[in-house]
């Protein structure tokens, strides 16, 4: 329902792009009770926006970290997590800038280079740098076992996702824990009663595609690679997506892509 009415009030023009500067962190020992949102306008800086709410979701996820290296940001393709990417290996030393036709290292090397793909793990947003909340080293929020934020004593702030952490329970930042986190909160919120059942993550395998039509499996039932792994991937893959429309679409692409080649066309 509430994504519904977000549609509804887009679709009326009646919403107005705005940044969050804090969110209210009410404690105990105050008097007031309301919890707030403050918001300023993207486009008008002069308008200001407060906005109620009872329960309050931050699952903004993450950005790829580029350790502020210059040109990344500009002539690479990211990888959230990379595995012994072929023709990466040794002790390379560190970047000191990408260009679109090279890499320039610390040491003052240069490497040609056609394309570059950049997998140095995940960053946070600066939306959630800028929140006055309590974090772990790598810039996510904390959480308890509860996913409720931790400071927050009205209980009514919650994080999930990749933007998050929960408090001595590390776990990957992987769309399944994601997943996971949002069907539990949305199963305890939806119950209306105090949170009694920490959340518990069990994986349920892995599934990925290696290129030339060859994947891995590797779940409790059966360990595979190869083309028959390749095409329980892609299975797996329909199984998840959100709409029918997604579901007969996506084939078709792939069809497309088997036919004509994978289109590799990037605007900038």
């Amino acid at each position: 329902m509430a994504l519904r009415a977000i549609r509804l009030l887009v679709s009326r023009g009646k919403t107005n792009l705005a940044r969050i500067n804090d969110i209210t962190n009410p404690t105990s020992t105050e008097k007031r009770e309301r919890l707030v949102i403050l918001g300023t306008g993207v486009l008008k800086s002069e308008l200001k926006y407060t906005i109620d709410f009872d329960k309050l979701v931050i699952g903004v996820g993450a950005l790829s970290n580029t350790f502020n290296v210059p040109g990344v940001q500009e002539h690479s393709f990211f990888l959230k997590v990379g595995f012994n990417v072929p023709g990466v290996s040794g002790n390379i030393p560190s970047f000191s800038e990408v260009k679109k036709d090279c890499v320039i290292l610390s040491n003052g090397e240069t490497i040609p280079c056609g394309m570059v793909v950049w997998s140095g793990g995940i960053a946070p947003r600066q939306f959630v740098s800028d929140l006055d909340l309590k974090k772990n080293k790598q810039g996510q929020i904390l959480t308890d076992k509860y996913l409720h934020v931790l400071g927050d004593d009205s209980k009514s702030v919650f994080a999930i996702g990749d933007c998050a952490d929960i408090q001595d329970m590390p776990l990957p930042c992987t769309a399944q824990v994601a997943e996971r986190e949002g069907r539990y909160l949305a199963k305890m919120l939806n119950h209306g009663k105090e949170f009694t059942e920490p959340f518990e993550f069990q994986s349920m395998g892995m599934l990925a595609y290696i290129g030339k039509y060859q994947a891995l499996t590797d779940v409790k039932q059966i360990k595979m690679q190869g083309f028959t792994s390749w095409i329980v991937w892609r299975s797996a893959y329909l199984t998840r997506l959100g709409s029918w429309r997604l579901r007969m679409q996506v084939p078709i692409d792939w069809l497309k892509t088997l036919m004509y080649g994978r289109d590799i066309s990037r605007f900038d």
